[in-house]
């Protein structure tokens, strides 16, 4: 996703840079009984996904 997607400028007072936004995520697990998930990255530059090493594609 770009981060126009997720974030829009929320200053009120016109000053740029006070980012605001939100993103619900559903996890497809149906047969999982505990999920841990450590971090989430967000970031300003896209990062290139890929599979991986025995997943399908």
């Amino acid at each position: 996703m770009d981060f126009s997607q997720v974030f829009t400028d929320g200053d009120v007072s016109g000053q740029a840079g006070y980012w605001v936004g939100y993103l619900d995520v559903d996890f497809d697990a149906p047969t999982e009984p505990y999920l841990s998930f450590d971090f989430a990255e967000i970031g300003t530059k896209q990062i290139p996904l890929t599979s991986c090493p025995g997943e399908p594609h």
